[in-house]
């Protein structure tokens, strides 16, 4: 079997087992360095993700939470992503999330752009978007919309280009929905990711493979994919969750009960039996070793997760 990326031959299995004790093999090219899950059945994105996934991977450690839930979780941490973009962002601007999840991030910029669409195959999740937050949001793959071709300023796609099993045809097929100058905004996880990398921490890589990412990216292979389907743009690793949470990992193998902890700012005291001003220097100092630990990480590409945007090249 060639490598997706590159068609080198040099292909080797370097993992047979996922999350949940799933039996895949993880296969990794010699030549570019792409790894990704050997292909298995085609079990359909669509009922997948609308039916199945959300019962197995949550924010919350063993809870199956609702939209609602979800959105709560995440909504205090997109901050940070419009941040990213918010050169991007102008009155008469249209954004599409594609994998919009419960809408946190399409609810923190809508009041600065023109329109929000998103596109969600979990149906009580797009119900709640549409329904709750007022926000379009199609169940269907772009193409079985009625979207126009060159609608669309930004495209954003958080943790959504890992699930896809052909990411050139889908980047392609998303190119010819952005306006000519549009941008595309990419997140996925880093298989450099430091408690992979650096610490080597085995059950963290137990955790961190599953069987939902079919591709694992580190920063060279997401730019060869995007480099492939025509984009270019600027990339960086950052770090989204916090200091403990990784000595979490390091010092007992396993992660915390939520993203809603690990993605906080982190807190050494919490009891809300301390005296309050030893409490609140205690919490300032771990804050600040936070923000120099997170600046290192991305000194280094060694954050967990990888951000690009960028745009299509032209002809």
């Amino acid at each position: 079997m060639n490598c997706y990326l590159c068609n080198s031959s040099k292909v080797n299995t370097v993992r047979t087992r996922l999350r949940h004790d799933v039996c895949r093999n993880v296969l990794e090219c010699e030549d570019c360095g792409l790894n990704y899950l050997e292909p298995g059945k085609d079990t359909g994105l669509k009922d997948y993700y609308g039916k199945e996934y959300r019962k197995l991977y949550t924010p919350v450690v063993g809870e199956v939470l609702n939209s609602r839930e979800i959105f709560d979780i995440y909504l205090p941490f997109q901050q940070s992503r419009v941040d990213e973009i918010d050169h991007l962002l102008k009155p008469d601007v249209r954004v599409l999330d594609i994998g919009c999840s419960a809408g946190h991030f399409l609810y923190t910029l809508k009041d600065r752009v023109k329109e929000c669409v998103g596109i969600e195959f979990d149906g009580s999740a797009a119900d709640f978007v549409n329904r709750e937050l007022g926000i379009k949001t199609y169940t269907e793959p772009i193409e079985d919309t009625d979207i126009q071709p060159e609608f669309f300023d930004l495209i954003t796609a958080f943790h959504v280009l890992e699930h896809i099993d052909d990411p050139l045809s889908f980047l392609t097929s998303l190119s010819g929905y952005l306006k000519p100058g549009g941008f595309l905004c990419i997140e996925v996880p880093n298989i450099q990711d430091s408690l992979i990398s650096v610490y080597d921490i085995d059950s963290y890589k137990d955790f961190w493979f599953r069987e939902p990412h079919v591709f694992n990216y580190s920063s060279k292979t997401l730019e060869m994919m995007l480099q492939k389907a025509g984009f270019t743009g600027k990339l960086k690793t950052i770090q989204t969750y916090n200091f403990i949470n990784q000595m979490n990992w390091i010092l007992t193998g396993k992660p915390q009960k939520g993203a809603d902890i690990g993605m906080a700012p982190p807190e050494l005291v919490s009891n809300g039996r301390a005296d309050t001003v030893i409490a609140e220097e205690f919490n300032d100092w771990v804050r600040k070793i936070d923000i120099e630990y997170k600046e290192l990480l991305q000194k280094y590409d060694r954050g967990d997760c990888i951000l690009f945007t960028g745009r299509k090249e032209k002809p």
